[in-house]
């Protein structure tokens, strides 16, 4: 059963291979969105491609602590470049106290429900599609 009738295309950023494939598996089970993941910062940015190309991913769920660059770190630098428009990041984490950054549309905290992720996922990006149309409307 679908929780959003999008044909999203998701990327799934995070260094540990069990969290990403429990994710992978969460939302292809849940949801009709083309999920792929990355391991790392360097590999997410290589599957985006250039910014100056067609937006490839609707939404990004990053992990706020990886080795290297964090999630936080790396979604402040696409929305530096561009690379996130129109994407949703969304940060993964086990704590509050992830610092704020530009381009974040929200935060889900470990452990979560993986049932119920697609739906809050959707739920994100939807508020955010919201406060860019009243933003443009005014």
């Amino acid at each position: 059963m679908s929780t959003t009738r999008q044909n999203w295309a998701v990327l799934v950023i995070d260094d540990d291979e069990g969290f990403r494939e429990l994710i992978h598996t969460a939302l292809c089970m849940t949801t009709q969105w083309n999920v792929v993941t990355a391991s790392s910062a360097a590999d997410a940015r290589a599957l985006m491609g250039p910014v100056y190309t067609e937006p490839r991913f609707d939404v990004l769920l990053v992990d706020e602590r990886m080795p290297g660059e964090h999630g936080s770190a790396l979604v402040r630098s696409l929305a530096e470049q561009g690379a996130l428009d129109p994407a949703t990041a969304i940060l993964v984490t086990a704590a509050d106290s992830t610092p704020e950054a530009d381009g974040i549309a929200g935060r889900i905290e470990k452990p979560f429900d993986p049932l119920t992720l697609g739906t809050r996922i959707a739920a994100m990006v939807m508020e955010k599609q919201h406060a860019l149309r009243s933003t443009a409307l005014r």
